[in-house]
């Protein structure tokens, strides 16, 4: 009996312990942070601006602003991308190339505490308010229906949040998924989610309140957001068009024709009624 109790005494301080490190090290293992040095140089083939996003005293967040490739034609606006959760801009910036042949400039940005954007994580509500302020840096350059959001995997929920407060007039979706907390209990099953998550992120309750045209492209074979998801947010606004990819996984769904043909007829759609 001392034996079973001291083993079920230890298995519980082990899975004691194992909340504790998801709840205060959950920035971590969402975000995977990668710093960059403050004198890290970025290299591109074409134009582009480093900008510095100030949300508050010791926040600033840290973007390239990339200008349209096309010669002697006029920005039709801006692409503005919310990011996968991993890396930082010295990978994610190549990015730029899926859109900018498009003739839009291209805003991309790291979270806080990634590459050389500075702050702390501290709840959801932080993701929020910095895509609100680099929003709000972009509108100083861009009509209000010029700006696009694009989000790309963890950043689909920031961008789905932000398009139902500013009504882009496109928000683009890849490989969406219905909450954090549904990853989370996908992931990790065996932790009280409910009561340590930090960012919930709920994007099927922000989806039902977006008031724009909505493209989701997602791949059959996701092996980390499941195809799925992209089913249930469709049916959670009838503005959503949802393109399928058959045989895609998670990454690399910009290598297969559909991906562009469906943004390119989004983007055209979209430049018709403005």
């Amino acid at each position: 009996m001392l034996t079973f109790l001291t083993l079920s005494g230890s298995l519980l301080a082990l899975y004691l312990a194992g909340v504790a490190v998801a709840y205060y090290k959950q920035e971590v293992l969402i975000l995977s942070p990668e710093p960059l040095s403050e004198d890290h140089a970025f290299d591109f083939e074409i134009p582009f601006e480093e900008v510095y996003v100030r949300v508050r005293p010791g926040v600033k967040i840290h973007a390239l602003w990339f200008r349209h490739a096309k010669k002697n034609q006029v920005s039709k606006g801006c692409i503005m991308y919310h990011r996968g959760k991993t890396g930082n801009l010295s990978e994610w910036a190549e990015t730029y190339r899926d859109f900018i042949h498009h003739g839009y400039d291209f805003f991309i940005y790291d979270y806080r505490g990634v590459g050389k954007s500075k702050g702390r994580l501290l709840r959801e509500r932080s993701l929020h308010r910095d895509a609100l302020a680099c929003f709000a840096f972009l509108r100083k350059h861009y009509a209000k229906n010029r700006i696009i959001q694009f989000g790309r995997s963890f950043g689909t929920g920031v961008a789905i949040n932000l398009a139902r407060k500013v009504s882009p007039p496109l928000l683009i979706l890849e490989t969406p998924y219905l909450s954090m907390m549904e990853m989370a209990t996908l992931t990790v099953p065996y932790l009280p989610h409910r009561f340590i998550l930090k960012y919930p992120i709920p994007s099927y309750t922000y989806i039902h309140k977006v008031k724009t045209p909505i493209l989701m492209i997602h791949g059959t074979e996701d092996e980390v957001v499941p195809y799925a998801h992209s089913l249930e947010l469709q049916k959670l606004n009838q503005r959503a068009k949802l393109v399928t990819i058959e045989g895609g996984m998670h990454n690399g769904l910009n290598e297969y024709p559909q991906y562009h043909e469906a943004i390119e007829k989004a983007l055209l759609d979209c430049e018709l009624k403005l």
